[in-house]
């Protein structure tokens, strides 16, 4: 059985540290989300599926913006 998943859907910032994201489910960025981090921006993700008999590894699907080492402002 898969772990829980992340769905993330507004805003999340650090403006001067780092944001780890870690699941064994999926992660899902929706188009409008947007992770900002001052540091690193790691997301990690155990999620594995089948598809027409072909075994993928990772569930990391983004329609958002990811950024990393922006300074705050």
């Amino acid at each position: 059985e898969q772990g829980v998943g992340v769905n993330l859907g507004g805003q999340l910032n650090a403006l001067t540290g780092e944001i780890k994201i870690s699941a064994a489910g999926e992660v899902r960025i929706a188009p409008l989300a947007t992770l900002k981090a001052g540091g690193d921006l790691e997301i990690v993700s155990s999620y594995n599926y089948e598809y027409n008999y072909t075994e993928y590894n990772g569930g990391i699907h983004n329609a958002g913006t990811l950024l990393a080492g922006v300074k705050a402002g």
